[in-house]
């Protein structure tokens, strides 16, 4: 089987000049960094290091939190794709953010995909479909067949 990868630049946040023009993957462990700062605060899902927030649910606890936010510095709409942790440890188990071998999906949309943010934490994964949504927990689907 052939290996498939993509080559993206990882940068330092500290003394990055971030690219208006450009969409980003942001990494963030709720740092005192100001530009995760602004991304962090433009975000629907608030979250800082004892959990979470959102539709004035809060959860207190680790959490990988996956979402869409503006660029922080685009006057265009950019967006980014917003990744915040506040347990690394977390993070090895995180479907999503490991080498992952994709099946087809023949029964509609599954469950992972096609969320505007995916959450996980030690409950296990939660999605919020389109934001103002409620979270739903994912619950693990088992055909007739096995």
């Amino acid at each position: 089987m052939p290996i498939i990868g993509c080559k993206y630049p990882i940068e330092d946040i500290n003394g990055f000049n971030i690219d208006q023009n450009k969409s980003w993957i942001l990494l963030d462990n709720n740092s005192d960094n100001k530009i995760m700062e602004k991304v962090r605060n433009s975000c629907v899902i608030k979250t800082d290091k004892l959990g979470y927030e959102y539709l004035g649910d809060r959860y207190d606890g680790g959490y990988v939190i996956m979402q869409v936010a503006d660029h922080p510095y685009s006057n265009q709409k950019e967006k980014v794709l917003y990744l915040n942790t506040n347990d690394s440890e977390l993070l090895k188990s995180h479907i999503l953010l490991r080498r992952v071998l994709l099946p087809s999906y023949i029964y509609g949309l599954h469950p992972y995909w096609n969320n505007a943010a995916l959450i996980y934490c030690r409950e296990g994964y939660k999605s919020v479909f389109e934001y103002g949504l409620k979270q739903e927990p994912i619950r693990k689907q088992v055909n007739n067949n096995g």
